[in-house]
């Protein structure tokens, strides 16, 4: 259950965010009772893939390394022409990726992602008031922008990146026209060979979510099912859907125990990935309508072996 997802090129190099050389596997959609409320934290996909194949090297400095591309997917089931309010990113939530390079299931590297909201233009509802061609347009009537830390195992967070632009909302072809390139444009380098990207994308999994959940069917196989129905195709039901996505390309030896780059038949050579997503524990609700948040980040949100919910509990 998978299907290719757009990739997007910037500087001559590639940050994909969805399957490439290797297939990888993933989804759960408003797949839990709480989360499904909201919808902002709600995960849908983890992705994590090797480019090409890897060349070994001793030492970090040597620059023999390839990348490990991480994407996590949010917020499902998005309507493109979900204006003039489209899906944005929420300032409230720590969106994570946690990286374990010893096997022990505890994270050793963390990315954390959090994002702002900036007014450009506060006298109107509309995302946009003309044409869009940059991230940073004019035009937007707002627009986000995120900072990201790293954090390793019993150390304190470092800022890694700082007010990076997310990639606009496509709009239509007079607000956006020229799109592709607009968003790709938003792939941001970062130092030591890192690759950043937020913004909205074509959700890559493909589920009859209409058959499954009306008790359990499949469409090729309705015949056989307690109520038979005539058997049919399955649909992609979240064909022309969109997701939040946010993508990290880094080098293999960033994310390594020995910050090294090991064959693929050494221990070493092995990670785990999973994101979760956390919110302060205590929202206040001001006279003035503004909301105060305090308190310790509490996870609301978690993804490591996707379908856990639906196939499995």
């Amino acid at each position: 259950m998978r299907k290719t997802s757009r990739a997007i090129g910037a500087a001559g190099s590639l940050l994909l965010l969805a399957t490439t050389v290797a297939p990888v596997f993933g989804a759960s959609h408003r797949e839990a009772p709480l989360i499904s409320t909201d919808a902002a934290a709600d995960h849908t996909d983890v992705f994590a893939w090797v480019d090409g194949p890897v060349r070994t090297s001793t030492l970090a400095a040597e620059g023999t390394e390839n990348r490990v591309n991480l994407a996590v997917n949010v917020s499902p089931m998005q309507d493109p022409a979900g204006g003039p309010n489209f899906w944005l990113f929420d300032p409230a939530v720590r969106y994570d990726i946690k990286i374990d390079n010893d096997r022990d299931a505890r994270p050793d590297i963390t990315y954390s992602f959090r994002f702002t909201t900036r007014v450009r233009n506060p006298n109107t509802f509309l995302y946009n008031t003309g044409q869009v061609t940059s991230r940073a347009d004019a035009d937007l009537s707002f627009f986000q922008t995120y900072d990201i830390t790293k954090t390793k195992e019993g150390g304190s967070p470092v800022l890694i990146a700082n007010d990076v632009y997310t990639a606009p909302i496509n709009v239509g072809p007079r607000s956006t026209p020229n799109y592709d390139a607009t968003a790709a444009a938003s792939v941001k380098s970062l130092p030591y060979g890192v690759k950043a990207f937020a913004g909205q994308r074509d959700d890559p999994f493909f589920v009859d979510l209409g058959s499954i959940f009306d008790l359990g069917g499949l469409r090729p196989f309705n015949a056989f099912h307690r109520i038979p129905l005539a058997p049919a195709a399955g649909n992609d039901d979240l064909q022309a859907n969109n997701v939040l996505t946010i993508a990290l390309q880094v080098p293999i030896y960033h994310l390594t125990k020995g910050g090294k780059v090991y064959p693929k038949t050494d221990a070493r050579a092995t990670i785990g990935v999973w994101a979760a997503n956390y919110r302060q524990s205590t929202t206040v609700i001001n006279t003035n309508g503004t909301e105060s948040r305090s308190g310790p980040w509490r996870q609301v949100s978690r993804m490591g072996n996707p379908l856990i919910n639906e196939v499995v509990i």
